[in-house]
């Protein structure tokens, strides 16, 4: 039987495991035969959106592990618009929106509202926390 997850992220990409294991647990579904029809990120996990990021060459590339998933498995990373405007992170379209001259959103990565995840979660066969 093949199950569709909705993912939810909410954890800080470099102060908890919730991006690499949410990223590892992705992994394991497509290779089981499953699919994933979205990836939210809430709370401190839209950190990870932010362009400007800029881990050492040494450490885990969250940011890029992301982008590359969405791109291997065309997986849609929606980042919760109210929370990655409170943490400074900005669309072109929010950024005109609110007057601003600047944009930071990743590639790979929207903006969403919560809507995005509710209809995420309904229409899939599980849902998953990586907090």
């Amino acid at each position: 039987m093949t199950l569709k997850y909705a993912i939810l992220v909410s954890g800080s990409p470099y102060s908890s495991q919730a991006h690499m294991s949410a990223q590892r647990f992705i992994y394991a579904c497509y290779q089981q035969g499953h699919t994933v029809n979205s990836v939210f990120f809430y709370g401190d996990g839209v950190y990870v959106a932010n362009q400007l990021l800029s881990p050492a060459n040494d450490e885990f590339q969250t940011q890029r592990e992301w982008q590359q998933l969405a791109n291997n498995f065309k997986v849609p990373l929606h980042a919760c618009v109210t929370v990655a405007n409170k943490r400074g992170i900005l669309s072109a379209e929010d950024s005109e929106l609110l007057g601003q001259n600047f944009h930071n959103l990743a590639k790979s990565f929207e903006i969403s509202g919560l809507g995005s995840w509710v209809t995420a979660a309904a229409t899939a066969d599980r849902q998953i926390h990586f907090s």
